[in-house]
């Protein structure tokens, strides 16, 4: 019985719902918008923060004028896992509300893949003393597919 009760909340934890984030600018399928085109620039407040390397940049009033920008020239851990949650809030001190003004490089998936600044600096050079390991994704995704596994990357810093 105690088995029992203890696996039930171990299973509501690993199957709780996925949360989608809220930059809608891109559809998950169909055509990208005119302005996204490679080399393009574009820029904006940075509406949200999903990750340690992926952030909505607002071109508009609304989520539906949020782009979904993963950083092309560097690689933070997932959210899901040790090291997420400090990459994200790194990114967060970085970059939440600050100007963006981005290069379009790629699509991948319902995002671009971009290079960005925030007061004339890259946001690459604002995660490294944070933790973030410099590798453009350009050589890691093709076509929306991964080409290599990741590394492992050094512990996340959270500036005060």
């Amino acid at each position: 019985m105690r088995f029992l009760l203890i696996s039930i909340p171990a299973l509501l934890i690993q199957f709780r719902p996925a949360f989608a984030d809220p930059c809608e600018a891109i559809p998950e399928h169909g055509p990208m918008p005119s302005y996204l085109g490679v080399g393009d620039t574009f820029s904006g407040a940075v509406a949200y923060v999903i990750d340690g390397d992926s952030l909505c940049v607002a071109v508009g009033a609304g989520p539906q004028n949020w782009v979904e920008v993963r950083l092309a020239d560097f690689n933070a851990p997932e959210s899901s896992e040790p090291r997420g949650p400090a990459a994200k809030a790194a990114l967060a001190r970085i970059a939440m509300g600050r100007t963006a003004l981005c290069t379009a490089s790629f699509r991948s998936y319902d995002r671009i893949a971009a290079t960005c600044l925030i007061g004339g600096h890259s946001i690459d050079r604002l995660q490294r003393p944070h933790g973030a390991r410099y590798q453009r994704i350009d050589l890691l995704f093709r076509n929306d597919r991964k080409l290599s596994a990741n590394r492992e990357a050094p512990p996340f810093k959270v500036a005060k």
